[in-house]
Formats: C-alpha cells, sequence, structure tokens
C-alpha cells in the first residue's frame, strides 16, 4: 500500500470518528452523557514489557467516587469507557510495583484521552515481601494464627471441608469426621463468623483458605478453649464473567458434582453455587471392659462392632456485594444445604465373670436415619477511611438449623445355656429432632494511633433458641408392642444469650518487638426448660459481683522479629471458659440406648483455663522452606469430666453423667 493511500484511509478514519463525536455532544443545556473514554499501554519500566494482569481504576476527583476500572492485557494496552465529564484520576496497581498516579481532565472537545505508555517502577521493599510469600506458598503466618491457602489444592477436589482439614498440619480428622486440635474440638466459623453448618457440608471447591487460630484473641468468643477453625469461602473480585463445573467419583460409593458461576461489573459481583455429595463408609470397631471391685477384676465386658454408614449432602448459596462508593461495601449471602445421614451398627457381645466363665451374650443391631436443613444469611457493611487502617464493619448473621432423627436398637440377649433369656428381645425406638435459630449482630472498629499503635474495640449480641425433643417407645416381651417410656421422653426449650464487648491494643516496641493486649468481657445467660415436666435449669454470668472473674477474659501477644528474614518468635497468654452444655447440666435422661443412660449433673461449674503459648518459625533453604516449633500448656480449672458407672442392680446398663 503507498504512503499516500495509506494517509488518504488515516484522514477518512479520523474524519469519520470526529463525525461520531460530534454527533454525541448534547443539544441544549441537557446533562452531558459519560461518553469519555481514557486508554493506553502499561509496560515494565526496566525490562519495557507489558504488565499484564495490572489493575487500573478511575474516580472522579470531585467526590473520589469509584467511575470504572480494567485489567490490562497481555499486550499491556487498557481500555476504561463510559467515563463522566470532568476531573478523573487514573490509578494503576500491581503486586511488586509502586502506585501509578495520573490526572486528565474529560471534555466535550477531548472525550478521549491517550495516556500513552505508562511505566511502572518496581517497588524493590514490597516485592521482597511477596517473593517470601511465594517461596511460602500455602502458608502464612500472623500474630494470632495461621493461614493455610487451599483453593488449588487438587487433591480435596470433589470433597468436603473434612476433606480439607486432613491435609492442615495440627488438626486430626477421625473416621466419623471429627476434628480435633491439640487434644480439643475447635469452634467452627466461617468467614469469621458463627454458623449452624458443619465442615461436611461446606463443598472443598468453595473454600479459599483455612485460618487455624490456636489461642484466639479478645477479638473472638472466650468459649474458644479448643481454638477456631475459620473457613474462609472464595469470593469473586476479578472483573468478568467465569464459571465453573465439575464431577468427580472414588472410592467408598463417592459421588460428587457441582458448579459455581461469578459475574462483576462496574459496582457490582455475584456469585452462585451448587454442590452435591455422597459417600459410604464401613468401619469396624471393639469395646473391652473390665470391672473392678478394690483392684480386682469381676467381671468382664467384651464387644465387636460392624458399622455401615452413608451421607448425602446438596445445596448452595448466593452472594452480591455493592460497591456503593469507594468507601462503602454492602454485602449480602445465603445459603441453604441438605443433608441425609444414615448408619448400620451390628454389635456382638459377652459378659464373663471374674473367672472368664460365660455368664450371657448377645447382638445388637442399631440402625439410625438423620434427615435435615442448615440455612443461613449474612448482611455487612464494609466503611474504610483515607486514613490508612482506619475501618469499621457492621454485620447481621442468622443460622436456622432443622433435623428429625429416627433410630432403632434391636436387642437379643443368650443365657450361658444359648438360650434366649426371658426380656429378649428388646427393641427401642427412638425418635426426635430439633430446631435452632441463631441471630448475631457484631461490630468491630479499628483506628490507627500514629505509626506504631492501632486501637481496636468492638461489641457482638448472640442469641439462640434451639427447641430439641426425643420420644422413646419400647417394646419387649411383657409390653407385647410399642410403649411410650416418659422417663426417657424429653421435649427441651433450650436458650442462649451472649453479649460482649472487647478493646484490643496493639503497639509497636521498635523495628523488632510488637505487643498487643486486649480484655474482653462477656455477659452470658443459658436456660433449659423441660416442657411438661415443669422442671427449669440455668446459669447466669455474672450473677452479681461473685462470679465477675467468670466475665472477664484477658489476653496478651508478644512477637519478635528478626530484620531482613521471616524468623518469628511468638509468645502468647489468654483466659478462656468452656461453659457446661444443656445435656451435662440437666438431671434428667436426655439420650440413653439399651445399654446405656446419661443424665446431666446440675452442679456443673463451667471450666475457666489459662492458655500460654510459643511459637518460633525459623526458615531454611534460603526461603524455600520453613520449620515451625510449637510449645504450649493449658491450666484448668474445674475440668468437666465424664464419669460412667454400672447401674444399681443392673451392672451390665453404664449409668453416664458429668463431673467436675
Amino acid at each position: 500500500m503507498s504512503s499516500s493511500r495509506a494517509s488518504l484511509i488515516l484522514f477518512l478514519f479520523a474524519f469519520g470518528c470526529a463525525g461520531t463525536l460530534e454527533a454525541q455532544r448534547p443539544v441544549g443545556g441537557g446533562r452531558v452523557p459519560a461518553t469519555g473514554r481514557v486508554f493506553g499501554k502499561v509496560l515494565d519500566a526496566s525490562t519495557h514489557k507489558p504488565a499484564e494482569f495490572a489493575t487500573v481504576a478511575v474516580h472522579q476527583v470531585r467526590n473520589d467516587s469509584l467511575v470504572g476500572g480494567t485489567i490490562v492485557r497481555g499486550n499491556g494496552d487498557f481500555s476504561v469507557d463510559k467515563l463522566p465529564m470532568g476531573r478523573i484520576r487514573i490509578t494503576v496497581t500491581f503486586i511488586g510495583y509502586r502506585p501509578l498516579i495520573t490526572e486528565v481532565t474529560i471534555t466535550r472537545e477531548s472525550v478521549e484521552q491517550d495516556l500513552g505508555n505508562l511505566m511502572l517502577e518496581v517497588d524493590a521493599a514490597l516485592l521482597k515481601e511477596v517473593e517470601v510469600i511465594g517461596d511460602r506458598d500455602a502458608v502464612i503466618m500472623q500474630v494470632d494464627r495461621r493461614i493455610f491457602n487451599v483453593d488449588k489444592d487438587l487433591s480435596i477436589q470433589g470433597g468436603t471441608g473434612v476433606d480439607v482439614m486432613k491435609n492442615i498440619p495440627g488438626l486430626s480428622v477421625d473416621v466419623e469426621g471429627n476434628v480435633q486440635m491439640r487434644g480439643s474440638r475447635p469452634q467452627l466459623l466461617v468467614d469469621g463468623r458463627p454458623t449452624t453448618m458443619e465442615l461436611e457440608q461446606i463443598p472443598s471447591e468453595e473454600i479459599e483458605r483455612i485460618e487455624v487460630i490456636t489461642n484466639p484473641s479478645v477479638a473472638f468468643d472466650a468459649s474458644t478453649t479448643g481454638g477456631i477453625i475459620n473457613v474462609v469461602l472464595k469470593k469473586n473480585t476479578k472483573p468478568g464473567y467465569f464459571g465453573q463445573v465439575q464431577a468427580g467419583a472414588g472410592t467408598n460409593g463417592r459421588l460428587q458434582s457441582g458448579f459455581n458461576v461469578n459475574a462483576k461489573e462496574g459496582r457490582w459481583g455475584f456469585n452462585v453455587s451448587y454442590n452435591y455429595n455422597t459417600s459410604d463408609n464401613l468401619t469396624n470397631g471393639d469395646t473391652r471392659r473390665t470391672d473392678l471391685l478394690n483392684g480386682v477384676p469381676t467381671g468382664y465386658f467384651d464387644q465387636d462392632t460392624e458399622s455401615n454408614s452413608g451421607r448425602t449432602m446438596n445445596g448452595g448459596r448466593f452472594g452480591v456485594d455493592w460497591s456503593m462508593n469507594n468507601r462503602n461495601t454492602l454485602s449480602l449471602s445465603v445459603n441453604a444445604r441438605q443433608f441425609e445421614r444414615s448408619s448400620d451398627d451390628l454389635q456382638q457381645f459377652t459378659t464373663t465373670d471374674g473367672n472368664g466363665e460365660l455368664i450371657s451374650s448377645g447382638t445388637q443391631r442399631n440402625t439410625n436415619r438423620t434427615v435435615g436443613m442448615s440455612t443461613g444469611a449474612q448482611l455487612s457493611l464494609r466503611h474504610t477511611s483515607p486514613k490508612p487502617g482506619k475501618e469499621w464493619t457492621m454485620d447481621l448473621n442468622y443460622g436456622g438449623w432443622g433435623r428429625d432423627n429416627e433410630a432403632r436398637f434391636d436387642l437379643k440377649s443368650f443365657a450361658a445355656s444359648g438360650g434366649e433369656l426371658p426380656e429378649s428381645p428388646r427393641t427401642q425406638d427412638n425418635i426426635g429432632g430439633s430446631s435452632l435459630d441463631r441471630i448475631t449482630y457484631q461490630a468491630d472498629f479499628a483506628n490507627p494511633i500514629g505509626e506504631r499503635s492501632k486501637l481496636e474495640y468492638g461489641a457482638k449480641a448472640n442469641y439462640v433458641l434451639d427447641h430439641t425433643y426425643l420420644d422413646v417407645y419400647l417394646t419387649n416381651p411383657e409390653t407385647g408392642g410399642p410403649v411410650l417410656d416418659t422417663a426417657l421422653t424429653n421435649d427441651f426449650d433450650i436458650t442462649d444469650i451472649i453479649n460482649a464487648v472487647y478493646f484490643n491494643w496493639s503497639y509497636r516496641l521498635n523495628d523488632r518487638w510488637t505487643m498487643m493486649a486486649g480484655l474482653r468481657f462477656e455477659q452470658t445467660w443459658y436456660e433449659v426448660d423441660l416442657r411438661g415436666k415443669d422442671q427449669r435449669f440455668s446459669y447466669r454470668y455474672p450473677d452479681g459481683t461473685e462470679n465477675l472473674a467468670k466475665a472477664l477474659f484477658p489476653a496478651v501477644y508478644l512477637v519478635r522479629k528478626w530484620k531482613d528474614s521471616e524468623r518469628e518468635l511468638q509468645v502468647n497468654f489468654s483466659r478462656k471458659i468452656d461453659r457446661p452444655r444443656h445435656w451435662q447440666i440437666t438431671p434428667f435422661i436426655s439420650y440413653s440406648d439399651s445399654r446405656n443412660i446419661r443424665i446431666g449433673n446440675p452442679t456443673l461449674a463451667p471450666e475457666l483455663s489459662n492458655l500460654a503459648e510459643v511459637n518460633h518459625l525459623l526458615p531454611f533453604l534460603g526461603g524455600r522452606a520453613s520449620w515451625l516449633i510449637s510449645v504450649y500448656g493449658r491450666y484448668t480449672e474445674d475440668v468437666i469430666t465424664s464419669y460412667a458407672s454400672p447401674l444399681p442392680g443392673e451392672p451390665d446398663i453404664l449409668l453416664n453423667t458429668y463431673v467436675n
């Protein structure tokens, strides 16, 4: 193509664009439409290569509101349109680089602005920090927690939150999916808030990271003696539209499928997901019991169990985020999960005397089926300030739980001669369920005071109403048919109210040492009302000034960091409380099968624990690996312990209760 012909084409193209822009000018004094556009190219200042995936944000200078944004393409180009007239500020950011800020004015005469080549300068200090985290990959250590990024762990795909926990150091998971941390059961949070969901109801594909908090600060409930596991779910932060569909199959009858769709356009972001998961599990177990009198064996009980269980879960969640302006974000999320569990246990047992002579034997088949649903919703508002680190959040949470359960215990007993005993066969049917509603309001504030100090404070109100019932029917040769056992049948109303305030102060003593100290006050009211039996049991802390110590919970953290290294030493102390549950304090039978009875103890006092911990993180191999050593101790007053003894007159039946 000749140069004169190319010049003519460019002239005609420019003339056409000018005509188009001229046609868009408003007639009269009407409102100017948002037709402005800025474009250009973002390059690395040192290599002049495109800075792909850098973020471009456009704000109005007049009110500092976000009016547009985009991601830099592979060749470095970017374009942001539909911008209003007037002065605008363009901010380009990218990990490891200094932010680049420039301002231009969109006018009727210059609707489009070519910003040319924008050169990003490397931020050496920030880049070094990011590189260290990248080397350590999945683990980040903070003052009061360890963070494990699991969103890219292929080994957990198609599983649940229980499968994720199996890969987290310091946690143990048994065959039933129960998670323990340092010998205790930790509290489960989702996105930092209480939840009615269980780990097996959370699909692994929806989890972004796990935060393990071994010694929680005063910002968390004081009843977290066993620590906290905070499950942070994935959230869409990138503009555009994307989704995923996946399915899988595995051993133990495991089948799973699901999808998620994410969209972000302007100030709005949406996410929708659904998952289905089912599995079976076959386990064997045994029980060996020796009855002693003054240290001398008087009898033995042996039992072997074959258990086959199945679990099915399906459900989804929906979330929306609205950036009202550049400092206020309103978020709403709702979720619903349906679940079903079933089990079939076959138990074979023998009872012998102290000399090993057979007294009796038998079999018991236990079948259990539970169906239910959990629902939840969260409405939250986050406000940031021009002052770095100053912000406040407020949120209202609802969690609902419904469950229906049917269990049957079929017992057949035989004498030593082999004949069936007179009370055999014996069948017990447990029909029960529960419904729970939890409402939580929480407000948290953070305000840096100078360069070295930061003050955090907040308040929380938690209200739980739980209705649980159990109807027990017995069938034996004497009754001939199912008869309601009023001694074992119960109907509870449980009210649990906790109001709390906390203050937390952190201070950087010097370039190496940082201190954080706080105090939490919790007001507790717990009440159990037994319907139809005019019985009520409750406790309240504080109740006047006598038990004020059961409402105050301090915590202190001390951190030492090494210069030019990720080496870190942490020392912390906190005071926690573990309050007795309703089945532990109510003096009537709350659960039983044919050979076990459980009854509460109304004189139980809460456990008060002092927790101390020392952590030392030592990187080696040039920062590509690290060694974490933890030493911890716990001193507990009035430990709540389960206590079992043979039922008087019926030594084959255990009476289970609780004592301090």
